[in-house]
């Protein structure tokens, strides 16, 4: 391997390597942060029949939803479950 250049010395500290105990932790961190976000957003489609949600038409039948699907029935909030995160803790 003549001619061939390291660029970084084994061992070496910096960004976490890829598989090392603090990068499975920084994963972790990262996906905890992201399912936050998830939780916290209301749907964009119906999660029934994968439709499009649309806000609801302005007439007292319509008070109280904030996005539905024509074509289910599904309204949010009221028919929503918000998702659990399984397997992993939050400390």
């Amino acid at each position: 391997m003549a001619g061939a250049k390291i660029s970084a010395a084994a061992g070496a500290t910096g960004a976490a390597a890829t598989g090392s105990f603090w990068g499975l932790d920084a994963v972790l961190k990262q996906s905890r942060v992201e399912f936050e976000y998830y939780v916290s957003t209301p749907p964009q489609a119906c999660p029934l029949c994968g439709e499009p949600l649309r806000p609801p038409p302005d007439t007292p039948a319509g008070s109280g939803m904030t996005l539905y699907c024509p074509f289910d029935g599904f309204q949010y909030p009221r028919d929503w479950q918000a998702p659990e995160r399984l397997g992993v803790p939050f400390s």
